[in-house]
């Protein structure tokens, strides 16, 4: 069990880490990067993650593609997923 729950830790632990250092100091001008934004993009990173695996499997194991075609699409459905999401939904200008 601990070789799965160590580098989550240490992914956490970055993760909180960076945005304490980033929100201390102006980005861009901008000091507005919080704990709610870090989670809402954790969770748009599990839908991505979860959009790829689901687009993967379907273009290999349902319609038959070869694996390589699947996996470019599906990192392109989830690359393009992530970014709306988090231009819509973690960094909107409030």
């Amino acid at each position: 069990m601990s070789t799965i729950t160590a580098p989550i830790a240490r992914i956490v632990w970055l993760s909180w880490f960076v945005f304490q250092t980033v929100a201390n100091r102006p980005l861009f001008g901008k000091k507005n990067l919080t704990l709610a934004k870090m989670l809402r993009f954790w969770a748009v990173g599990g839908v991505g993650f979860g959009i790829n695996l689901a687009v993967l499997y379907t273009f290999t194991e349902v319609v038959g593609f070869w694996y390589i075609i699947s996996a470019v699409v599906a990192l392109f459905a989830a690359a393009t997923s992530n970014f709306i999401l988090n231009a819509i939904w973690t960094f909107k200008e409030s």
